[in-house]
């Protein structure tokens, strides 16, 4: 993502968060997704800062997501460089949303991994994976809304 960053040590914001749907459906509990983040950081030396964890939190928006707001507010203070979390869907069900937070982290020079959406953001290709992933995620949403 950022050159200036790239050689630098990575503080890591963990984000995990689950929907009691999501629990249900898919067996991403919070203590799943904390573990296998924590594995990542370890295999990358990446040192964890704070966990931010929000359960039964649904990702249809982002304005009731205290934890998420709180890791907005500490990335723009610059506490870490670095935000990772398990899926694209875990930030954010909603394009708009997920499109602004994408903003937001390039904004504060502030790099992000989804270890189980492996996308790499730095190029082209990778930016419009990102973008699809998104957009499914939404759709998946929307879905189950419909059900």
């Amino acid at each position: 993502m950022n050159d200036n960053i790239e050689n630098e040590k990575k503080i890591v914001a963990v984000y995990t968060r689950v929907s009691t749907d999501d629990q249900a459906r898919d067996g991403y509990s919070l203590d799943m997704q904390f573990k296998k983040i924590k594995n990542h950081c370890e295999n990358y030396e990446y040192e964890i800062y704070k966990v931010y964890e929000e359960p039964g939190i649904s990702a249809k928006n982002t304005e009731d997501r205290k934890k998420y707001n709180e890791m907005i507010e500490d990335m723009k203070k610059g506490k870490f460089n670095m935000i990772v979390a398990l899926k694209i869907d875990r930030i954010s069900r909603d394009l708009i949303d997920f499109l602004k937070f994408m903003a937001m982290a390039k904004e504060y020079e502030c790099d992000v991994e989804f270890i189980l959406d492996k996308v790499d953001t730095s190029t082209a290709s990778g930016r419009m994976m990102m973008n699809m992933l998104a957009v499914f995620a939404q759709f998946e949403r929307e879905l189950i809304i419909e059900r």
